[in-house]
């Protein structure tokens, strides 16, 4: 991707939410961590240089948007949304549009906008969510993405895939919504704009969920990879994506990936009677990625194949409330969609998106209800071939297996914990500590030990081991 001067950006306010209350009480949180947890003996020795003051000096910081984004791109938007040829628009106010940490493939703003329609007087209003590629350059955030690939997939997802499933469930009564509503495909230069599902009542929430919460995305995911069969055979191309996450950036993130196994393997050699772990994990590094292609390859999958979010995690939904609970979720961020196995999103639900109780007192629980739901709708959608059993599901996930020992070592930890952790004790945002092997080191050591993880990883590693989800 070309360079940029910084006169194609324009510097704009954070949105954020209040800093210092956050940093407050994860400065309370960390120490009562450290201070309680015998593990932690390097952590507490870094804990008078820890930067408790990270967060507000990353709030404060300038920070810029394309210039783009102005009037101008607004008016072509608000022209297609309206479906309208005169607009007129007496505003565009361009904020942050996601919280630290949120996003590392790509850069969000939103734009609030003031606007008339021709004849009329009224003013009207609209945000609208600007969606960009990062850009290289000191006032926007440099990070792992081939040009134009994960958006070229993301566009294709918006304005074809989803609405191809959605309008497959719309047939048969069916008027489940699965993400945000892309507005307008910016071309060149490179962005999509997307409603503002805030304004409907949505919300992000930084915690693991818990059952009933679960219920409602396992229904979901379960009536995407259903519809996304039958629109497989509409739109071909679907069976096209193939790209994976494992593949995404693969030497950058491979070595942060086997960095972070080798360092739990040292960890484990320190714990009693956890050291006979240390080495069986430090061999695991290697191996597990050529087995994590295989997982992904469609051809290896003994059930269906269905369309994945592939990066369907809490972090990459947003939630609404009613009746004093959460009444529905929507998926967004498409990038890493692939075809395969359903077992890659049922696992990666699984680990990254809830709650330790949930995972091991609900899983065959909430297995089954996504079985249920992914037959009824296939059914309804008029599906002929045969249907696989919920054994043959259930085999499926055991063969993806390490999938789970992987995620278990790598992801959990930092899933368990929020990043706004992950900045104070790593003293820098998440994406600028991709490219500091010190100061992630630190961070590793922190996550690895903290007392909620260490509990569910001791109790993971020996059923790991005697299912063989080591051995490659």
């Amino acid at each position: 991707m070309a360079q940029h001067s910084k006169s194609a950006y324009q510097l704009i306010e954070h949105d954020y939410y209040d800093v210092e209350t956050i940093q407050n009480e994860h400065k309370a949180a960390i120490i009562s961590e450290v201070e309680s947890n015998p593990l932690l003996t390097t952590t507490a020795k870094l804990l008078p240089v820890i930067n408790w003051q990270i967060l507000k000096q990353l709030r404060d910081a300038k920070v810029y948007a394309p210039r783009w984004i102005d009037t101008i791109m607004a008016e072509k938007v608000l022209k297609e949304v309206e479906d309208q040829t005169r607009i007129c628009v007496y505003g565009c106010v361009v904020k942050t549009g996601s919280m630290l940490g949120d996003n590392f493939s790509s850069a969000i703003y939103r734009a609030y906008t003031r606007y008339t329609k021709a004849y009329e007087n009224e003013m009207n209003t609209m945000t609208m969510i600007f969606k960009v590629p990062p850009l290289n350059g000191k006032c926007i955030k440099n990070e792992v993405s081939k040009d134009g690939q994960l958006f070229a997939k993301e566009l294709f997802m918006y304005s074809t895939v989803v609405p191809a499933m959605e309008n497959l469930l719309g047939t048969v009564k069916d008027k489940t919504v699965f993400g945000p509503r892309l507005l307008y495909n910016c071309g060149d230069p490179v962005g999509l704009v997307f409603e503002d599902i805030k304004e409907r009542g949505y919300y992000m929430s930084y915690k693991l969920i818990n059952l009933q919460t679960a219920e409602l995305v396992f229904t979901k995911l379960a009536k995407w990879h259903a519809s996304s069969v039958i629109a497989a055979e509409q739109v071909p191309k679907i069976k096209n994506l193939t790209k994976n996450f494992v593949d995404i950036g693969n030497d950058h993130y491979k070595t942060i990936w086997q960095a972070t196994i080798q360092k739990l393997s040292e960890i484990l050699a320190t714990w009693p009677e956890y050291e006979k772990y240390a080495n069986v994990i430090a061999k695991f590094k290697e191996p597990i990625f050529e087995k994590l292609r295989h997982i992904f390859d469609p051809a290896s999958s003994i059930f269906c194949n269905v369309l994945n979010h592939g990066d369907c995690h809490n972090r990459n939904m947003m939630f609404k409330d009613g009746d004093g609970k959460i009444e529905d979720i929507l998926f967004y961020d498409y990038q890493l969609s692939v075809w395969g196995t359903p077992a890659i999103d049922i696992i990666y639900v699984l680990y990254n998106s809830c709650s330790c109780e949930t995972r091991d007192d609900h899983r065959d629980q909430l297995i089954k209800l996504y079985y249920d739901e992914f037959v009824t709708t296939l059914k309804k959608l008029g599906y002929k071939d045969k249907i696989p059993s919920l054994l043959n599901l259930r085999m499926e996930i055991l063969r993806c297996g390490h999938f789970e020992s992987f995620l278990a070592c790598t992801f959990l930890p930092f899933m368990m914990s929020s990043f706004e952790e992950l900045i104070i004790i790593g003293g820098a945002s998440p994406t600028e500590l991709a490219s500091k092997p010190e100061r992630m080191d630190d961070v590793r050591n922190y996550f690895f030990q903290k007392n909620d993880y260490v509990k569910v990883i001791q109790r993971y590693l020996p059923v790991f081991l005697n299912q063989g989800l080591f051995d490659l």
